[in-house]
């Protein structure tokens, strides 16, 4: 770890930031852990006991303002939890036991533990989620609060770096995040941030849930067709603008973005989130789900319980997924800024034209 675990209080205008320990419920999978792929860690899946739970104590850091409450794992390079004051509701999804499953990845697993991840090279989920982090705290002054983190990822040699950070006065976690190249040659990578939206505080997606995504048409791979149509659907008239559309589990890919946002929004509760970017450096959409009210058991809760589940919003530096990368060349630099905010109360969906302008009109509640 970067630092030594302390406890960092800065207070003024309402603005905190704590480094603490946070006990998570876990599958107990760690011991079937084993060095694979280029040294990265694979998982023995078939020898784990899901009935079997620990308590897992992580590095928690947590960045308070008068209207948001945020909950790091900096050494996961991860965003926990997303709690807008205003409301008490956490707009991210969590697992209520984490758990480790099979992914279409060189790693072979994936850990369903909740919030948002940053992930390369590529492929589904990527590595990093599965590295350690080194983490430090950046600032810690009354008027911004911020948080550090950086890994290698060894199949490229890309380093990553984020800034997790949140401003006096503000309701939106911002993060800076920059993908370098050190090595000698050019590589190719796709960067995706996978946000797990569940407005509405009940960790879990509401019956009325609705898809704010600002584009014209969207594109499904074959294998999904048969949960959710056919491919291309114009979005305007597509029925999975509604969890209430969805036949079944799957995902789509936006054919282009017109702004840079997206989000979830709960119209019986008037409350949603968003991701706010820079489209240009982020043109990639990709919204996954398990469907309407999947049956139990599809949603990998860790405890075995129901879920209707939640959406893994992901934004990405490349259009399509899994398998598109974008080149950055010997020692270039590829790095965008990206908010998430929670809102509520104004009506309908917060539709920001772009990040910056896009913070400032969900905190005031305007909306286009």
């Amino acid at each position: 770890m970067a630092v030594v675990l302390a406890l960092y209080v800065a207070q003024a205008a309402h603005l905190i930031l704590r480094a603490e320990r946070l006990t998570i419920e876990q599958v107990d999978y760690e011991p079937y852990l084993r060095p694979g792929y280029l040294g990265m860690p694979t998982l023995n899946l078939s020898a784990v006991d899901y009935t079997r739970h620990i308590a897992k104590q992580h590095d928690a850091v947590v960045m308070e303002s008068d209207s948001v409450r945020i909950t790091l794992l900096p050494a996961m390079g991860r965003v926990y939890s997303i709690l807008d004051k205003m409301t008490g509701h956490d707009v991210l999804w969590r697992n209520d036991i984490a758990r480790p499953g099979g992914a279409n990845n060189k790693l072979g697993w994936w850990l369903w533990i909740g919030g948002i991840e940053f992930t390369i090279p590529g492929e589904e989920h990527g590595y990093t989620w599965a590295l350690p982090w080194n983490w430090s705290v950046a600032e810690n002054s009354s008027q911004r609060v911020a948080v550090e983190a950086t890994v290698l990822e060894p199949s490229t040699m890309l380093h990553e770096r984020l800034i997790f950070s949140l401003a006096a006065g503000s309701a939106a976690l911002r993060t800076e995040v920059e993908v370098t190249n050190p090595t000698a040659r050019a590589t190719s990578f796709a960067h995706w941030t996978n946000v797990p939206l569940v407005p509405g505080g009940t960790n879990e997606l509401l019956d009325d849930t609705i898809f704010d995504i600002p584009t014209a048409r969207i594109n499904i791979s074959e294998r999904w067709r048969h949960n959710l149509g056919p491919s291309p659907q114009q979005w305007p008239a597509s029925s999975l603008h509604g969890i209430c559309g969805w036949k079944g589990q799957g995902d789509f890919t936006a054919d282009g973005l017109e702004h840079g946002y997206y989000g979830a929004y709960v119209p019986s509760l008037d409350e949603g989130a968003l991701r706010l970017f820079d489209a240009s450096a982020t043109p990639g959409l990709d919204t996954w789900t398990y469907g309407f009210r999947p049956p139990k058991g599809m949603v990998p809760m860790g405890s075995g319980a129901a879920s209707k589940g939640y959406a893994e919003m992901w934004g990405g530096n490349v259009r399509t997924f899994p398998d598109e990368r974008a080149p950055i060349a010997s020692g270039g630099r590829a790095g965008w800024t990206e908010w998430v905010v929670p809102y509520h109360g104004l009506g309908g969906p917060c539709r920001p034209a772009d990040g910056n302008a896009g913070e400032r009109a969900c905190q005031k509640g305007e909306r286009e």
